[in-house]
Order: C-alpha cells, then sequence, then structure tokens
C-alpha cells in the first residue's frame, strides 16, 4: 500500500505544470550579448530616400544588455552594415598607405640612430687621438691621464656601443614586424582584388 502511494503521489508531481519563466529569472545572466538582424524590408528606411545614393541600410545590431527586476539597461550598442567593394577596397588601401607611412618613418628613424652611433665612435676615435698626444706628456703626468682616458674611452665606448645595438636590434625588430604585417595586408588586398 506504501509503494502505490507512492507511484501515485510521483504520477500526480509529474503530472502538475512546469511554473512558466519570467524574463528576470534567477536563471538568466544578469548580462546578455544580443544580436538583432533585420529584414531588408525593416532597414530600407536607412536608405535615405530609396536613391542608390544613400546610406548602407541598418544589417544588424550588437548590444550588451543589463536586465533586472525592474528594465533592462543598454550598456553598448553597435550598429552593423555590410561594406560594399568600394567601402572594402577604401578601407585596405588606406591601411597600405599607413603601413608605408609607418615603414618609411621607422627607416628614417633608424637612419637617425645609426648617425648618432657614427658620431659617437667618431668622438671616441678623437679620444684615442687625443691619447696619442699624451705620448709627449711627463712620464708621471702621461702615465695618469692616459689611465684616466682609457677608463673613459672604454666606458664610453661601451656604453654607446650597447646603446647603438640595442637601438638597432630594437628597431629591426620593428621593422620585420611592420614589413611582416605589410606583406599580409598587401596579400590580403590582393587577394580581395582578384576575387572582384
Amino acid at each position: 500500500n506504501h509503494q502505490n502511494h507512492q507511484n501515485h503521489q510521483n504520477h500526480q508531481n509529474q503530472n502538475q505544470p512546469t511554473p512558466p519563466r519570467t524574463p528576470y529569472s534567477a536563471e538568466l545572466p544578469r548580462y546578455a550579448c544580443r544580436l538583432e538582424e533585420f529584414a531588408p524590408s525593416a532597414t530600407a528606411q536607412f536608405r535615405g530616400g530609396g536613391g542608390g545614393g544613400g546610406p548602407l541600410p541598418l544589417q544588424a545590431r550588437f548590444s550588451i544588455v543589463e536586465s533586472n527586476q525592474f528594465r533592462e539597461l543598454v550598456h553598448l550598442s553597435l550598429n552593423l552594415r555590410k561594406g560594399t567593394d568600394a567601402t572594402t577596397r577604401s578601407y585596405l588601401s588606406s591601411r597600405l598607405h599607413q603601413t608605408m607611412a609607418d615603414n618609411a618613418a621607422l627607416r628614417s628613424h633608424l637612419k637617425q640612430q645609426v648617425g648618432r652611433a657614427d658620431e659617437a665612435q667618431n668622438q671616441a676615435r678623437d679620444m684615442a687621438q687625443q691619447m696619442q698626444q699624451l705620448a709627449v706628456s711627463s712620464e708621471a703626468e702621461r702615465t695618469a691621464m692616459q689611465t684616466q682616458a682609457r677608463e673613459t674611452l672604454e666606458e664610453e665606448t661601451a656604453r654607446q656601443s650597447e646603446e647603438s645595438q640595442r637601438l638597432l636590434h630594437q628597431k629591426d625588430a620593428e621593422m620585420q614586424a611592420l614589413e611582416a604585417n605589410r606583406q599580409k595586408e598587401v596579400a590580403a588586398l590582393r587577394s580581395r582584388i582578384g576575387t572582384l
């Protein structure tokens, strides 16, 4: 009898309807990403009078929405439109020109750094010549001045050499990275143009 009563109770529980879920149920996340797609008929009003020269129709909207018990708060809303061949080519062309301009600027900056390194080497050479001129001085003065000049020369040369090498490696890495990005963008542009 107890087993029959339990089976009857379980059967009644299974037949009970599930409570409806509200838009603000506890299971739903507090923040949600929403992507709304619009049919062509719903976006015709964005064409600016229906002419061919108007703005592109709005095709989708991406939003980040916070939901609470009272309302929904939109924290971010982005209107999405499909680019045309002209806008895509214009964007890729502008990116290519920007990459080439950045590459030229890096080359110019590297040339300046190399010039500074050459100037530092010339200064070191002048100091070496001054060291040689000290040979005509007295033995005591010559020994003291040579020691001081040698230490100064070694420190300056080492510092300038390390700085020059560091700058050369840094700029070379930047140029390689920029060149790689430029080649990727050029390849993408050529591929895009080839498919048109």
